[in-house]
Parts: C-alpha cells; sequence; structure tokens
C-alpha cells in the first residue's frame, strides 16, 4: 500500500507541474481576462502559492490573491471578480516547499466552500494538524 501511496504523489506532483506549465499556453489563449464567458469556452487560472500565502505564481498573471487567516487555511479569491459559474478547484501542497525531497502521504489538502468569488483551501501534516505548506491549484470554469 505503501508504493501505491508514493506513485500517487508522484503522479499528483507531475500533474501539478503540467498543470502550471500549460498555464502560460492557458495566459496566451484567455488574453488576460479571467472571466471569459465565450460560450462553450472553458476558462481556466493555475497558481503556486508560497507556505505564507504569498502567490508565487499564476497563469493568466495575478488571476488570483490570496488571504491567510490562521495556520494552514488559506482563502484564494478570483482577481476580475465574480466568475460566471461555480469553478472546479484542484489543490496539491508542495511539501517541503521544493521539488526535491519526499513529503508524508499521510498530509492532507482540503478544498471547501468553492464559489463564484473564491474557495478556501486547508493543508494538515501527517497527524491531522494544521500546517503552512506551499500548494499549487488549478480552477476552470465555463
Amino acid at each position: 500500500s505503501e508504493p501505491l501511496f508514493e506513485m500517487l504523489k508522484i503522479v499528483l506532483l507531475v500533474l501539478v507541474a503540467t498543470c502550471c506549465c500549460l498555464g502560460r499556453e492557458i495566459e496566451a489563449s484567455t488574453k488576460d481576462n479571467v472571466n471569459d464567458t465565450t460560450p462553450g469556452f472553458p476558462s481556466r487560472c493555475s497558481g503556486w502559492a508560497d507556505a505564507n500565502g504569498t502567490l508565487r505564481e499564476s497563469y493568466p498573471l495575478d488571476c488570483f490573491f490570496i488571504a491567510k487567516s490562521q495556520p494552514g487555511i488559506y482563502e484564494v479569491y478570483f482577481s476580475d471578480g465574480p466568475l460566471q459559474n461555480r469553478p472546479i478547484c484542484i489543490v496539491t501542497q508542495v511539501y517541503p516547499g521544493s521539488f526535491e525531497g519526499v513529503g508524508n502521504t499521510k498530509g492532507n489538502v482540503d478544498v471547501y466552500n468553492v464559489d463564484i468569488h473564491r474557495f478556501y483551501y486547508f493543508i494538515s501534516d501527517e497527524r491531522g494538524n494544521a500546517t503552512d505548506r506551499q500548494a499549487m491549484f488549478i480552477c476552470e470554469w465555463g
């Protein structure tokens, strides 16, 4: 069971890295308008946040801003205001803050209260305690 968790963790890291790389293409296709209302055209944003809630990168540029109120709890707002539809958001933690080393697969990220204005995520350590860690995320709506 442990090798399966390690493999899943690697798959998630590859997925998140791919999402951030694809973000550059997404940035060009959305023309800096996160709230595109073209029928049938899904809009996407991806981001990478530091443990303190500072946004390291986002695609399109500055499509999110983050408010951090408590350890492990992050509130992510969509910069262009309310979206047309509720987005689908995926978040994963970056442990230990770089792509080197191995984290503990018992650590977790929960996404909650997703609406057209914002979403929250909660990061826990392997014991379930709130902890501050870097995270990567992608949201899509349309």
